[in-house]
């Protein structure tokens, strides 16, 4: 089942034109039978959160209309905003401020368990809360990712030069990398974890 209301707030034309405008859009997503998760952040701000609500619901603030927020294979939930992004298109740098501007709001039920969430963040925020998964893959770019009471069985980080800020986490079985960036653990547990802090803090 999928909900979708789409209204456009700015922009000149449909699409992407070639003095560089996009149209900038606000969409409200409703999702049942979800078992994973892929998503890609550019440089906007991206919430992942558990709440009272009895399906999945995805809000989108002012996010470009090439956002692509659809399910794949009838269980994986896929958002990526990045699609407006190719710099033979992109000629109107000072659109970039308008992008910082941009939100996802992620909501799942409170007894939500994902099989696989996946993260790609580039420039932009990423903050996540309340999440349980088998297996949690992210790969961090220059953006800052912080996380508080998540629970993961498997994990994969991958940081590049942001920082990783993580609160009452528990994570199993897996890797970490530091890359260049920093990584800020406090009241959290790990088990069967391998690090390479490269020379990040």
């Amino acid at each position: 089942i999928l909900t979708v209301i789409t209204t456009i707030v700015s922009g000149i034309d449909k699409g992407i034109n070639w003095d560089g405008k996009i149209d900038y859009i606000n969409i409200n997503y409703e999702f049942d039978d979800v078992q994973n998760l892929d998503i890609t952040n550019y440089s906007g701000k991206m919430f992942i959160q558990v709440g009272n609500v009895e399906t999945i619901q995805v809000k989108a603030e002012n996010v470009p209309d090439t956002t692509v927020v659809k399910m794949v294979d009838h269980e994986t939930l896929y958002i990526d905003d990045t699609g407006s992004n190719t710099w033979f298109f992109n000629f109107n740098f000072l659109d970039n401020d308008r992008r910082e501007e941009s939100q996802i709001t992620v909501t799942f039920p409170i007894d939500f368990i994902a099989k696989e969430i996946k993260l790609d963040n580039n420039s932009g925020k990423m903050e996540l809360k309340g999440i349980y998964t088998d297996r949690l893959v992210i790969s961090g770019g220059s953006g800052n990712i912080i996380g508080s009471n998540l629970k993961a069985e498997h994990v994969d980080l991958c940081l590049n030069s942001g920082a990783f800020e993580l609160d009452n986490v528990y994570l199993r079985n897996g890797n970490i990398d530091g890359g260049s960036g920093a990584i800020l653990m406090t009241n959290s547990t790990l088990e069967n974890i391998e690090f390479d802090l490269g020379s990040g803090a």
